[in-house]
């Protein structure tokens, strides 16, 4: 296998260990009512089991992969990096949520126009504070 096929081996084998720890994490999540959701908790605790049983050997076959082809990666999961990367595409939806970009789905009321953009930059401002919060943060 030469490296251009581990490289892309290597990818993919972290894109489906990313998701299956999203999985992993889902499945402990709590039930409850947030803003604009709420989860319901739809799986019996015999079928979480299987799940994080069969997502474990999915892991561990991964990990015998890793070893029979010597892959190695330089990727580091941070905190940091990870809420940056949401950070990021929480600034990409508010922007979108602006009534200068929502005027192709039709006209606003001017009243509405200006209290959601106020709206707005009271979140950007929150944003900008989560943002410089974790560019504190040296590394």
């Amino acid at each position: 296998m030469n490296t251009d096929h581990k490289r892309i081996l290597m990818r993919g084998l972290l894109v489906v260990e990313i998701h299956l720890r999203t999985i992993l994490t889902e499945l402990k999540s709590e039930t409850g009512n947030f803003i604009l959701y709420s989860r319901e908790d739809d799986l019996d605790i015999d079928t979480k089991m299987r799940i994080h049983s069969y997502a474990d050997l999915i892991l561990k076959q991964i990990n015998e992969i890793k070893k029979k082809y010597t892959l190695t990666t330089n990727e580091k999961r941070s905190p940091k990096r990870i809420v940056m990367s949401h950070i990021l595409e929480i600034w990409d939806t508010i922007e979108e949520l602006d009534p200068k970009s929502m005027q192709k789905y039709g006209s606003m009321l001017k009243a509405d126009k200006k209290d959601l953009t106020e709206i707005i930059k009271k979140l950007l401002v929150q944003h900008e504070n989560i943002l410089r919060e974790v560019s504190r943060i040296s590394k």
